[in-house]
């Protein structure tokens, strides 16, 4: 029986009045994998950790369950979560990602992206020449970077307030905000092409914006979020197809959409093989 892997990132679990673990339990039904891209919870907010705490281990608990595999892979606000920073699927020709490696400001919105700039690229001249293009490296200086960063001023700063009340408290950030979301097809291809240039599909969540944009041969693909603003997508990866669909609440539940919006046959990919991680 193929092997069917369900992708979606930002569940930010723990979050006082967003998504919860049973929420997202119907998504997973008839998949033998899910992937959690990155943030997948609040674990790195003192006041928030042990909510969220309690939500992983009820996901870990359900999955289980189920008969579903969980992965996590780390993202900016659960750096230290797990060392797992991607997957690369189909002999590389998929990379799944939660993002914060594409800017060197990890999140070039906030009040510390001058500071984690500078700390990513003193990181990265510290790297032998050979290293300095080397995903696994590059994948831990943002992990590092993400997480010295994120207590000492993103927290303290914003008081772990997210969505519609951060945005009226912090006007400021908006329009970076904007602004990347339109870069983030563009930095994502350059990524791809310094660090993971077999690539063909880059699966990212992070920046809260769904899509799929095409750079030449490239596809870049994010899920979006389940906070602010709210518009989460996944991608599914069975019988050689990756598809990516709209998620829909419905009575409190996270549902997925009856027809997908995109879908990629991965047959006609030149060299592509069964998925490892």
């Amino acid at each position: 029986m193929p092997h069917r892997t369900l992708i979606i990132s930002d569940t930010h679990l723990g979050r006082p009045g967003t998504v919860t673990a049973q929420a997202l339990r119907p998504m997973w039904q008839g998949v033998d994998e899910l992937v959690i891209n990155g943030d997948s919870a609040e674990v790195q907010i003192p006041w928030l950790r042990g909510a969220s705490v309690r939500e992983l281990d009820r996901l870990e608990d359900l999955t289980r369950r189920d008969g579903v595999q969980l992965t996590l892979i780390s993202g900016n606000h659960d750096a230290y979560l797990t060392d797992r920073r991607c997957l690369q699927l189909y002999e590389g020709r998929i990379l799944v990602m939660h993002g914060d490696a594409l800017h060197p400001a990890v999140a070039p919105w906030t009040p510390s992206a001058k500071s984690m700039r500078r700390l990513t690229e003193r990181a990265i001249q510290a790297l032998k020449p050979e290293d300095q293009n080397c995903l696994k490296h590059r994948l831990a200086i943002a992990q590092h970077v993400g997480h010295s960063e994120f207590l000492e001023e993103y927290v303290l700063s914003s008081r772990g307030e997210g969505g519609i009340w951060k945005a009226l408290r912090r006007p400021w950030e908006v329009p970076l905000v904007l602004r990347y979301w339109k870069q983030e097809p563009d930095l994502a291809d350059a990524f791809i092409q310094r660090y993971a240039p077999k690539t063909r599909f880059i699966i990212l969540g992070h920046s809260h914006h769904a899509g799929v944009w095409q750079r030449g041969q490239r596809s870049i693909i994010n899920t979006g979020a389940f906070t602010f603003p709210g518009k989460p997508w996944c991608v599914v990866i069975k019988d050689n197809q990756l598809s990516v669909e709209r998620i829909h609440l419905q009575d409190k539940q996270y549902q997925r959409a009856a027809t997908a919006t995109k879908s990629f046959d991965l047959d006609q990919i030149e060299s592509l093989q069964r998925p490892h991680h």
